[in-house]
């Protein structure tokens, strides 16, 4: 069975309340990242009751698979124990070598329409292009080499050479296109610095960038997926969620990728 199918049947378990089928198959060490939660497996089953209590759902939009990790961009239903009737969010685990859930990585925010108006989940999900994988992972690395090291020095051209014509944004801060990208994180509205590069998960004409910056002055973690074709951006999504500092229930950081 493929991790792809494992994380399918994990995260319907968790729609489910079966306490049971997550405990076969999370990793008694299970490492958590989601700073709001203790780490560990028991930690872990321990919500389950509340999410019971509550009705939350998942509703899977897309998942991509890249060696030992899973990404999912997930709409919660019911959601009022994470902080809103229905959230999205970007989920990433990591199986073991024994093929048991081993790690977990979270961002959340309740789900509302983009900065242009429209949906921050519809847009393309079929995975395809499965030869370009490699590729298509270069193209983030580059782009987020200038977004760190000169972003505010480049010119639209520089972006532009990134971005299909027919580029859609369904990030909750960006309009469309290389020019509107660059003047909204150029404008007083959207302060974004991005200072490190965590984590690139791809597969075919998806990639997901994991980061952590500053925005509006505060520390935040970025999750960016991209649909790419021949080489370049024509789809977007994102979560950017802020990095806690105080009261934290794992000292485990929301990265630490090996």
């Amino acid at each position: 069975m493929s991790n792809k199918e494992k994380a399918r049947i994990y995260y319907q378990a968790v729609s489910n309340y079966d306490s049971h089928t997550i405990e076969s198959m999370i990793e008694e060490s299970y490492i958590q990242h989601n700073p709001h939660m203790p780490t560990g497996r028991a930690a872990f089953l321990s919500l389950i009751p509340i999410l019971k209590k509550y009705g939350s759902k998942i509703e899977n939009i897309r998942m991509i698979g890249d060696g030992p990790y899973i990404a999912m961009h997930h709409i919660w239903k019911n959601a009022l124990p994470f902080g809103g009737q229905e959230m999205v969010a970007f989920h990433i685990i990591r199986f073991s070598n024994q093929g048991q859930i081993a790690e977990h990585w979270s961002v959340m925010k309740v789900l509302q329409d983009s900065f242009s108006g429209r949906s921050v989940i519809e847009g393309e999900a079929e995975i395809t292009d499965h030869d370009d994988t490699e590729n298509n992972k270069l193209v983030i690395s580059g782009l987020f080499d200038l977004y760190i090291n000169d972003l505010f020095g480049a010119e639209p051209l520089d972006l532009q050479k990134y971005f299909h014509n027919d580029f859609l944004d369904h990030a909750s801060l960006i309009d469309n296109g290389a020019n509107d990208l660059l003047g909204n994180l150029r404008s007083a509205q959207v302060k974004i610095k991005v200072k490190k590069l965590h984590k690139i998960i791809g597969e075919g004409n998806f990639v997901l960038s994991v980061s952590e910056g500053i925005c509006n002055n505060l520390p935040t973690a970025f999750y960016d997926l991209y649909r790419l074709k021949q080489g370049k951006l024509t789809e977007h999504w994102s979560i950017y969620q802020e990095i806690p500092t105080v009261n934290l229930a794992n000292e485990n950081t929301m990265f630490n990728f090996g």
